[in-house]
């Protein structure tokens, strides 16, 4: 019985271990079968891009930030709602950081000149994508049918763009832009709101007029009374001067090659119009420049030129910028000049009117119901964004409002800021908490030890 027990014992034992150790490997396999294979590692750039449909692109010479850059030309619909009215092709700038960083949508809202290194993407050491706005450059559809120049056919090139480059950018996107720019990354997240994470709008108006009110109330409050008195004194000065003041005018015209088919006093007139909208946008010249009244004539024009008052009203800036006016005299808005301060001076000017400006025998039929919509979504809904202004920018006055609670979105004015007013205007407090923000949106906290190291 002892040796019979024994023995059982023993090889029961032996059953058990082996059951066991059969256990552990059967287990082991389970895991290893389990555990997934490391990724293998994404393609080479240009490779990436030459699988892409409907593009043609090139290399080119970009900032040494990004590890290459792209000239891209995308093939777009005309009418994103009508394909079969044909296509054009839309030029984007792609500049490559990494493929495990974010990436920056710039929505240019004209001609894209040439490659740059914008702010967001330099802060966020993001990826870049600097999108032509369609109807200027490069992106002009054949025929030339001003119809399909709207904010919602813009918005529907953004869309595509972003998501035919999502199979290469697989992380967050970011969409900003400046002036027009921003403005048009704003009607983007509207129609779009989904397509990228946060938007940084730069000095974007959301205009709810063609004759914008709240800008000629601003342009009667900014600053301080003694400064906008100097302003008003100069350009009562030119206007009593003309005939004394008209051969400078006419000298600076000759040395710039500006040609003004509107013709020369009507082009002094709007000069000096546009000068306050001039002087407090762009913030070059302070009060302390402006010449006193009887200064020289080429004094006068010499600062009236400085204040860029005088080329928007050239055949070249009429060219260049009727697309511009085209949507600002439709839909996005734009201002006039109050001309009540100046009666029995302006003589050449009937009314104030940019149509001039706009494509001849195009109909200029404005609503500013897409803006309403617009501003309701980005008031009550658009979340993850930061609209930044100048305090003493003209277009501040049309700035998007943020109501407190509605969104976590915010707004940033910059203290007797102008057009030029962007994230690192601002002081370290304020730049630490949109890159606070950012960095909560963007789940990404490596960008910020990079803005730390490049302010300490």
């Amino acid at each position: 019985m002892t040796l019979f027990a024994r023995s059982e014992t023993t090889q029961y034992n032996r059953s058990h271990l082996f059951l066991n150790f059969a256990a552990i490997i059967i287990l082991f396999s389970i895991l290893s079968c389990t555990q997934k294979a490391p990724p293998p590692p994404p393609a080479p750039i240009n490779e990436q891009i030459e699988a892409l449909p409907g593009i043609t692109f090139e290399e080119i010479t970009g900032d040494t930030f990004f590890e290459k850059t792209y000239k891209i030309t995308v093939t777009q619909p005309i009418s994103h709602d009508k394909p079969e009215l044909g296509t054009f092709e839309q030029k984007i700038f792609l500049s490559h950081k990494g493929f495990d960083r974010p990436t920056v949508m710039i929505t240019e809202g004209y001609t894209a000149h040439e490659f740059y290194l914008s702010e967001p993407a330099r802060l966020l050491l993001a990826n870049q994508v600097i999108v032509e706005h369609r109807f200027f450059g490069e992106s002009i559809p054949q025929p030339l049918d001003w119809s399909h120049l709207n904010v919602k056919s813009s918005a529907a090139d953004h869309h595509a763009i972003i998501t035919l480059l999502k199979s290469i950018y697989k992380d967050k996107w970011v969409t900003s832009g400046i002036s027009k720019g921003g403005q048009t990354s704003m009607y983007h997240r509207y129609f779009y709101p989904n397509d990228v994470t946060a938007s940084i709008p730069y000095v974007g108006p959301l205009n709810f007029s063609n004759k914008e009110p709240r800008i000629t109330s601003f342009l009667e409050n900014v600053g301080n009374e003694k400064c906008r008195a100097k302003i008003h004194e100069f350009q009562i000065d030119i206007l009593k001067r003309k005939k004394e003041i008209m051969p400078e005018f006419k000298k600076i015209a000759k040395q710039n090659k500006y040609v003004f088919s509107i013709g020369l006093e009507k082009a002094l007139e709007y000069a000096v119009l546009e000068y306050p909208v001039a002087f407090w946008q762009w913030g070059y010249l302070s009060c302390e420049d402006i010449p006193a009244a009887g200064s020289p004539a080429i004094e006068m024009i010499s600062h009236l030129q400085a204040a860029d008052a005088i080329s928007f009203f050239t055949d070249d800036a009429f060219e260049t910028f009727q697309a511009f006016f085209y949507q600002a005299l439709t839909e996005i808005g734009f201002y006039t000049y109050d001309i009540s301060g100046f009666k029995g001076l302006i003589t050449a000017i009937n009314e104030p009117d940019f149509s001039m400006s706009a494509p001849k025998g195009t109909p200029l039929v404005y609503s500013n119901k897409t803006m309403l919509k617009v501003n309701d979504f980005l008031q009550q809904k658009a979340s993850n964004t930061i609209y930044i202004y100048g305090e003493y920018d003209p277009w501040t006055a049309s700035a998007v409002e943020v109501p407190e609670g509605k969104t976590n979105s915010f707004k940033m004015v910059y203290p007797s800021g102008s057009h030029r007013t962007r994230i690192y205007t601002f002081n370290n407090q304020d730049q630490k908490r949109m890159v606070d923000s950012l960095s909560i949106w963007l789940d990404d906290t490596v960008f910020v030890k990079n803005w730390e190291l490049m302010n300490n």
